[in-house]
């Protein structure tokens, strides 16, 4: 599951594009005044190495029941900014750290946008881009680790053309078998979201083309079943006129890469970006997005798509008159309950105003906010979720004991 690309060092993130819009906006209940959100214990703070900043979080959660998490993010190992390293942590189902901080990538060159997977065992797979001698030419890589945190076989080339491969999202199925989604730079006006599917022991299976329009296609993000079926969000600019039209797609594939359907998840007269997507158990895909209603009023939807492909109703996690963004979401395999985290500033009608808060809400099945809690000033969330309906959230901020700079937060709720 996707998360936010954090602009402090390094890499930065793909401008978002903004436009104003206009129209009927649904009344909606007001709710941030209930704090009905089981979060187990207190923040953990899941870095040991606190020297210079941490961001870019990713997180996964094995789908056992009582399966555990882990939680994968950007090092900053140099002041200049010119070194950056990929480093995991693993926890257990109760939120205990399992052995020490890893390192999974510590080239000279700028590693960044990690993402994490796991299988039921508790194996799991990190992607990251690697800036090639800090040329600009970036490769997605992989490498597999076992359940005790040992590297499992060597560093995987998942997309390594002389065109800059970047924005990785990963998924892994019961068994281990993975799938990474990838954008392409095809040209400077052309992007294509890619997925690389790889056996569990690290062979290469295939490569499905997700979307290669002639558009800007991008931000795609993956999840997958335990049988291996999988979906991928992305999306897609569009010229309308002088203005530019971003919407949100999905795609539904076999284990085998098949595309099975393909819908439309937003494509209204509004700009529609930044998807990110969960499934259940069954296939059923569940999709948040952020919709820019007005420049300083951005909200947060969700759209349900059944394994079959029927399209379900927007569902409006968050509409208020305020900034929410860069949204990431966790399905209850089972209950299809889903939570949904995301950023927000406030709007006071001419500028937005700080501190960035990060806001979790809990969603039923049915759409129906069943509880909201902030979290302060805490940013670039992500988000995983076992078997059993425990969550774990990991994101960034300042603050954390011991932390020169910024330091990566975890949280764990339940939600049945």
């Amino acid at each position: 599951m996707k998360k936010l690309l954090s602009k402090f060092f390094g890499g930065e993130a793909r401008p978002r594009p903004t436009r104003p819009a206009s129209g009927f906006r649904p009344s909606v209940e007001a709710l941030e005044g209930r704090a009905l959100m089981s979060v187990v214990g207190p923040e953990l703070h899941v870095n040991s190495i606190t020297s210079l900043n941490q961001d870019q979080v990713a997180v996964a959660s094995s789908p056992a029941p009582g399966g555990g998490s882990v939680v994968a993010w950007r090092h900053q190992y140099s002041t200049s900014g010119t070194d950056t390293d990929i480093h995991v942590q693993r926890y257990d189902q109760l939120g205990n750290k399992l052995g020490g901080e890893i390192t999974v990538a510590a080239n000279f060159d700028l590693e960044n946008q990690p993402s994490v997977a796991m299988d039921r065992a508790g194996n799991f797979v990190v992607v990251w881009v690697d800036n090639i001698n800090n040329s600009g030419n970036t490769n997605v890589l992989a490498q597999r680790f076992l359940a005790n945190g040992t590297r499992n076989g060597g560093v995987i080339a998942v997309a390594n053309d002389a065109r800059a491969e970047y924005d990785p999202d990963v998924a892994m199925d019961a068994a281990g078998n993975f799938a990474v989604s990838y954008t392409f730079q095809f040209s400077a006006t052309d992007s294509d979201v890619y997925v690389h599917r790889f056996a569990a022991n690290g062979a290469s299976i295939g490569t499905t083309l997700v979307a290669a329009s002639g558009l800007n296609e991008y931000s795609g993000s993956i999840a997958r079943t335990a049988d291996g079926r999988f979906a991928v969000a992305y999306q897609i600019d569009h010229l309308s006129g002088r203005s530019l039209d971003s919407d949100v797609m999905l795609n539904q594939y076999a284990a085998n890469g098949t595309l099975q359907t393909s819908r439309v998840i937003a494509n209204t007269t509004r700009v529609e970006i930044s998807p990110d997507v969960a499934v259940d158990a069954f296939g059923n895909a569940t999709v948040v997005y952020e919709e820019v209603f007005a420049n300083l009023d951005h909200d947060i939807k969700a759209r349900q798509v059944s394994s079959t492909g029927v399209l379900g109703a927007p569902i409006f996690v968050d509409l208020d008159t305020d900034y929410e963004f860069a949204p990431v979401v966790a399905v209850n395999p089972s209950t299809d309950n889903f939570v949904v985290s995301y950023q927000r500033l406030h709007n006071n009608g001419t500028r937005l105003d700080g501190p960035n808060q990060l806001i979790v809400r809990e969603m039923n099945a049915n759409g129906s906010v069943r509880g909201t809690t902030n979290l302060g000033d805490r940013f670039g969330a992500a988000l995983g979720m076992n078997g059993s309906g425990t969550y774990f959230l990991g994101a960034a901020g300042f603050g954390l004991p011991g932390d020169q700079g910024i330091g990566i937060a975890g949280r764990r709720g339940v939600l049945n």
